[in-house]
């Protein structure tokens, strides 16, 4: 009778291993996937920043209403939730 125990019991530990792993598994590729989310946003963050660098310089240099606006909206919005 120990031997069925014994297989049941393996069966059990196989299982419940089976299904850490795939735990384990998920994990790893939300964690992989959020670097590749992390590294898009900075990329964006950047592309942002030169954008906003240029409207801000070409705002000085003229009279340009709308740009002034937007940048005004811009760092507002920045102060509050920077």
């Amino acid at each position: 009778m120990s031997g069925g125990v014994e297989m049941i019991a393996s069966a059990v530990v196989q299982r419940v291993a089976g299904m850490l792993g795939d735990i384990a598994w998920e994990r790893l590729q939300l964690l992989w996937n959020s670097k590749e989310d992390v590294q898009e946003i900075e990329g964006k963050m950047v592309d942002l920043q030169v954008m906003l660098s240029y409207a801000e310089k070409h705002s000085r240099e003229t009279e340009d209403t709308p740009v002034q606006h937007w940048l005004k909206k811009y760092k507002v919005c920045c102060l509050r939730h920077g």
